[in-house]
C-alpha cells in the first residue's frame, strides 16, 4: 500500500514538472538541467552606487525571476567588478539569501576602491557572481549599475598646483568623484571650448543633496563647471566645519580640472545660502561672487556686518527672495541686504512672489515655482554676469 502510494505521487509529480534529467556542467561543476526543467533564475534588476571617500556605495536588487518551472534558488552572491577599457577589477562578492521564484533580495553594497587607479569605471554586478547555480538563462545576471570616478587615492594628499592630477570626466552629464580632500559631484558641460573655466559651487538647502546640481548645470554656453560637494547629503550646513569644507572643493578643483581661480562664483539655497554668505565673508579672496536664494546674508551662519566690512574685498551678491518666505521672511532679509549696502557691496536684489519652497505649477512645463527660479532667474539670469575676483 505504501510503495503504491509513493509510486502514484511519482507518476503525479512527473505529471506536473515534466522529466528533470539532472547532470553536471563540465565548466562549473554545478547542477546542469535539461531545457524545460524547473530552474532558478536570477538577475540584477536595479540598483546605484557613488564614490564616497574610499569605498563605492549603495544599493542593489536581486531577482529569482518567476516562470512557469521557477525554483528556489539556493544561497549565491553578487560579484561586483569595476570596468575600464575592457578591463575589470574585482571589487568583492556580496551575500544573497536564498529566493523563491518571484522573490527579491536587496543588497547593501560597501566595497574599497583600493584597487583602483584614477579614472572612470562602470560598476558592474553579476548575480551568481560563483556560477554555483545552474539557472534557465545566464544571460541575464549582469547590470552595469553607475559610472563612477576615482579621481586619486583617499588616503593620501590632494597635490597643490593647478592641474597637478588631470581629471577627464565625461562631458554634459552628472559625474561623482572623490579624491584626498572628499567626495563630489560635479558638470563639466561639452561647449567645445578649451579656455580655462569657471565655477559654479553650489550649496543645496537642509534636506536636499547632490541632485540640485542639474538646476546649477551650464546648459546656456556660459563655459562654466559646476560641483556640488557633499559633507551635508539629506541634512543642513554645519557653520563651523562648512567653509572649511567649500575651500577644499575650489582646491580639488584647481587639482583637476582648467579652472579660472578668479571666476569661482559661490551658491546656495537656504541653509546653503548661510554657508555661501559666511564662507565668503571669512575667505573673499577666493570667490569672484555670490549667488543667494531664500536665506540671510547674517541670521544663521554666525557672522555679522563687522565680519563682512573685514571681508577682502566687496565682492558682488545677487540676491533672490521670495516675498512669502516663511523661514526667512522678506523684512529681516532686506535689512541685511541694506547693510551690505551700506558696506559698498554690489548687491543685486529680486523679489519674486512664492514661499521658501513651491512646487510648479504645471511640473510638466515648469514656469513658476521654486527650482523654475533657481535655474532660470539665479543661475541661467546670473552666471554670465562676468564677476572677477582681484
Amino acid at each position: 500500500m505504501r510503495r503504491a502510494v509513493a509510486l502514484s505521487a511519482g507518476l503525479l509529480l512527473g505529471l506536473l514538472l515534466g522529466p528533470v534529467h539532472l547532470s553536471l556542467d563540465r565548466a562549473t561543476g554545478s547542477p546542469a538541467y535539461a531545457a524545460g526543467s524547473a530552474r532558478p533564475d536570477l538577475a540584477v534588476t536595479r540598483g546605484s552606487v557613488h564614490v564616497a571617500g574610499s569605498r563605492i556605495t549603495g544599493r542593489l536588487v536581486v531577482v529569482n525571476l518567476r516562470s512557469p518551472h521557477g525554483r528556489t534558488a539556493d544561497r549565491s552572491a553578487v560579484r561586483l567588478t569595476a570596468v575600464r577599457s575592457g578591463r575589470a577589477v574585482a571589487l568583492g562578492s556580496l551575500p544573497v539569501h536564498r529566493l523563491k521564484a518571484g522573490q527579491a533580495a536587496r543588497v547593501r553594497v560597501d566595497v574599497s576602491t583600493a584597487r583602483l587607479r584614477p579614472g572612470r569605471y562602470a560598476v558592474r554586478a553579476c548575480a551568481d557572481g560563483g556560477h554555483r547555480l545552474g539557472e534557465r538563462s545566464e544571460s541575464n545576471n549582469c547590470r552595469v549599475l553607475a559610472r563612477v570616478t576615482v579621481a586619486t587615492s583617499s588616503s593620501g594628499t590632494l597635490c597643490a598646483t593647478p592641474l597637478c592630477a588631470p581629471l577627464d570626466v565625461a562631458r554634459g552629464t552628472e559625474v561623482p568623484y572623490t579624491d584626498a580632500s572628499g567626495s563630489y559631484w560635479v558638470y563639466v558641460p561639452d561647449d567645445g571650448s578649451d579656455e580655462p573655466y569657471g565655477v559654479l559651487i553650489w550649496l543645496h538647502g537642509c534636506g536636499g543633496d547632490h541632485g540640485d546640481i542639474w538646476g546649477a548645470a551650464d546648459y546656456w554656453g556660459y563655459h562654466y563647471i559646476a560641483i556640488v560637494p557633499d559633507g551635508a547629503e539629506g541634512g543642513c550646513w554645519s557653520m563651523s566645519t562648512g567653509p572649511d569644507r567649500v575651500l577644499a572643493t575650489v582646491d580639488s578643483l584647481r587639482a583637476h580640472f582648467d579652472v579660472d581661480p578668479h571666476r569661482v562664483v559661490l551658491g546656495g539655497y537656504s541653509s546653503g545660502g548661510d554657508l555661501a554668505y559666511r564662507t565668503a565673508f571669512l575667505h573673499a579672496e577666493r570667490f569672484a561672487g555670490v549667488l543667494a536664494m531664500n536665506t540671510s546674508p547674517f541670521r544663521d551662519n554666525g557672522t555679522t556686518v563687522t565680519d563682512a566690512a573685514h571681508a577682502a574685498w566687496r565682492f558682488p551678491v545677487f540676491h533672490l527672495l521670495h516675498t512669502g518666505d516663511e523661514t526667512y521672511p522678506k523684512a529681516g532679509v532686506t535689512a541685511e541686504l541694506d547693510d551690505l549696502d551700506g558696506l559698498g557691496f554690489p548687491v543685486t536684489r529680486q523679489e519674486l512672489p512664492g514661499t521658501h519652497w513651491d512646487e510648479p505649477t504645471d511640473p510638466d512645463n515648469p514656469t513658476d515655482g521654486t527650482w523654475h527660479d533657481f535655474q532660470e532667474v539665479l543661475v541661467k539670469g546670473h552666471m554670465d554676469d562676468g564677476w572677477v575676483s582681484p
